[in-house]
């Protein structure tokens, strides 16, 4: 479980949350939300990339894909997936990268610097299931990708639902989330607006669709 009391986070004069508590259950978590709607914030104070006040328990075992991988310059994409490794104390498992791999066809002998955005992507979904954690926080995976990325993407993250797992999933498209959570959070104003769950799914696209159908252009 990720267990957040009372977060308070804000950049200058522009407050993202103030009080908010929310408790994340084990399994794969939707994080619906408009741009600026504090998803990206969360993760970076949930990984412990941002000061905040309040209180954040949670397992010391995090992986973290950020929406934009960043790749220091001439570090070759096998190179980084092995730091990846060395940096949780594990030694890299050459079969399952080369598996997945497989899938993205990713030239991992050169500079990840050099990549394109859809491979700098891919290269960061294979570290974030080159090793095992506790939690897995998400955000926007499937930006940048691919037909067949994103297809290969999803079937990654329903395989990451073994128990006591927690999977932070973030994405504005509803189409993303719906097809892999168990529960999508609706993030809006700094609160979870509502929590739905599968049996849900169809009341909070009607929810979006009537919202935005409704804009006067």
């Amino acid at each position: 479980m990720v267990a957040i009391n009372h977060l308070a986070k804000s950049y200058q004069n522009n407050v993202v949350y103030d009080d908010f508590s929310f408790h994340f259950k084990p399994g794969i978590n939707g994080l619906l939300g408009d741009n600026g709607s504090g998803k990206t914030t969360l993760f970076n104070c949930i990984y412990g990339t941002e000061k905040f006040k309040g209180e954040i328990n949670r397992s010391s075992s995090v992986t973290y894909l950020p929406n934009e991988p960043w790749f220091y310059p001439r570090v070759r994409g096998m190179e980084y997936l092995e730091f990846v490794c060395e940096m949780k104390g594990v030694k890299p498992d050459m079969e399952k990268i080369e598996r997945i791999n497989s899938f993205f066809n990713l030239p991992l002998k050169k500079f990840a610097a050099n990549y394109s955005t859809g491979m700098k992507k891919k290269l960061g979904l294979i570290s974030v299931f080159a090793t095992d954690s506790d939690v897995y926080l998400l955000d926007e995976p499937f930006n940048g990708l691919d037909l067949k990325g994103a297809m290969v993407c999803r079937q990654l993250i329903k395989s990451l639902q073994s128990e006591g797992k927690v999977i932070l999933l973030s994405s504005h498209v509803f189409e993303h989330l719906k097809e892999v959570c168990f529960v999508i959070h609706h993030l809006e104003g700094g609160q979870v607006k509502r929590s739905y769950d599968r049996t849900d799914f169809p009341a909070l696209w009607e929810e979006i669709d009537h919202r935005y159908r409704s804009i006067d252009l």
